[in-house]
């Protein structure tokens, strides 16, 4: 698996990502346990995470957003998806940790306080004394930018992190942190983690500013959240019952446009003519663009992991790239 080293660090991280939500929630700890060596064996060795991913955090929010207490969660472990990873990581000793490069976020608030207090008790979670990179997972209007690249800042002078980064912000939010830390003549976020995808490519418009400034991009639902598999239709009433679409139906308001299935019925008729799986095609699409330095896949089972695997492998023609990129014009 190819690597790509993380601007402005002496990190490097695999292009395909493990993102580790579904740890605890779809996918239990022995599943975990066993996706975690897979992907270790094949060459995919950058984990991502969150103190916002867990079990009860998962059911706790689809509670509060849509009042339903449907339970898809494998345990109602709090923190489950970073305990899950500590566990791992010691049970399989200590020389598995300098094989893998670990990020974490905080996705309570981005406040002096509660950036250390997030970072200490991942770590714990974690079972490690570091991560690699330590992100800010939503942007906080609440907190002072200045406040919280200050904090973050810290956290890299105690060697609590190696690389700080934020994700889910806008260009505005980017260019708003980036002009900060600028100012005050201290780092700035040097990983940018965003969704990207066929159906959701609205972050295109951070890549000019993240090869100007030299930030490296991790590009998460490259599937548009399942979209892309071809398992739904128009009608929402008539969702797969149990799917991420049925149980958490704002996926839908995201997703469900004449647009994305024209894209979808598109990437089906482009997978025919080439011989790929559209979901390999798909990953692939997303892979194929130099600003992407990783793409974050959330696999439930060892097929998942070998789909991404597949799609790194395919030589996707300029001309092809090229047709596709005209889809979402």
């Amino acid at each position: 698996m190819k690597t790509i080293g993380v601007n402005k660090t002496n990190i490097s991280i695999s292009q395909i990502g493990l993102g580790c939500g579904n740890w605890g929630r779809e996918v239990d700890e022995q599943t975990a346990f066993n996706l975690m060596d897979y992907a270790i064996d094949n060459g995919i060795t950058f984990f991502d995470t969150s103190e916002l991913y867990g079990g009860l955090e998962s059911y706790q929010t689809r509670k509060k957003l849509y009042d339903t207490d449907d339970v898809r969660e494998t345990t109602l472990e709090s923190f489950s998806s970073e305990k899950i990873i500590g566990r791992w990581i010691k049970t399989r000793g200590s020389k598995i940790r300098d094989k893998v490069t670990l990020c974490t976020k905080v996705g309570t608030g981005g406040s002096k306080e509660n950036v250390h207090r997030a970072l200490s008790d991942s770590l714990k979670r974690l079972q490690v004394d570091y991560v690699d990179i330590f992100k800010l997972h939503l942007p906080d209007a609440a907190t002072e930018v200045l406040e919280t690249l200050s904090a973050f800042n810290n956290e890299i002078k105690e060697g609590a992190t190696r690389a700080i980064g934020c994700a889910n912000h806008n260009k505005e939010q980017l260019l708003k942190s980036i002009e900060i830390s600028e100012k005050n003549k201290i780092s700035g976020f040097q990983v940018i983690q965003t969704p990207f995808s066929l159906v959701q490519s609205q972050s295109k418009q951070l890549f000019p500013i993240c090869d100007q400034k030299k930030l490296s991009i991790t590009a998460h639902s490259p599937l548009g959240a399942g979209f892309l598999t071809g398992k739904y239709t128009p009608d929402k009433s008539k969702l797969p019952q149990g799917s991420r679409y049925h149980i958490m139906p704002g996926h839908a308001d995201i997703y469900f446009s004449d647009k994305n299935f024209q894209i979808l019925n598109k990437l089906n008729e482009k997978s025919e003519d080439l011989q790929i799986s559209p979901i390999q095609l798909a990953i692939s699409w997303s892979i194929n663009h130099s600003e992407i330095s990783s793409v974050l896949i959330g696999a439930r089972t060892t097929e998942h992991i070998d789909n991404s695997i597949k799609a790194t492998q395919i030589n996707l023609s300029i001309s092809d790239k090229s047709e596709m990129d005209s889809w979402i014009i």
